[in-house]
């Protein structure tokens, strides 16, 4: 199938929004993150070290673990979702942190006002 040239010099023009990144690039790297011409590329071979400063593999191999350890176990929910069992037992890791659950989890007398509920008006 033959591109206009028009159509093609739009579709691989950097884009600020993008990083420098053309509409194409973006495309692959949404829809084909780890593919040959994706502008993602992984250096040969990766070592546990490296592998070990990753989150993403650090979480991924956490979460195959437990997966091997609970095969019987592990259902998903009627949406399709992990269970919040696994997903409280993978966050408990440390291996990822977010300030709204670090504050959830908190007990209730431990917990300062949450930023997101309360807002103080001065009074005039």
């Amino acid at each position: 199938m033959d591109v206009d040239p028009f159509i093609y010099e739009a579709n691989n023009r950097p884009i600020d929004d993008f990083c420098g990144l053309s509409a194409a690039e973006m495309h692959q790297l949404v829809h084909n993150p780890i593919s040959e011409d994706s502008v993602v590329r992984f250096k040969k071979p990766i070592t546990d070290d490296v592998l070990d400063r990753i989150p993403l593999a650090r979480l991924l191999e956490e979460f195959i673990r437990l997966f091997n350890e609970k095969t019987e176990s592990m259902k998903l929910t009627s949406t399709g979702s992990l269970q919040q069992g696994v997903l409280r037992e993978l966050y408990a890791k440390g291996i990822v942190r977010d300030d709204y659950l670090d504050y959830r989890n908190k007990p209730r007398r431990e917990r300062e006002p949450n930023p997101r509920r309360f807002c103080i008006l001065p009074l005039s």
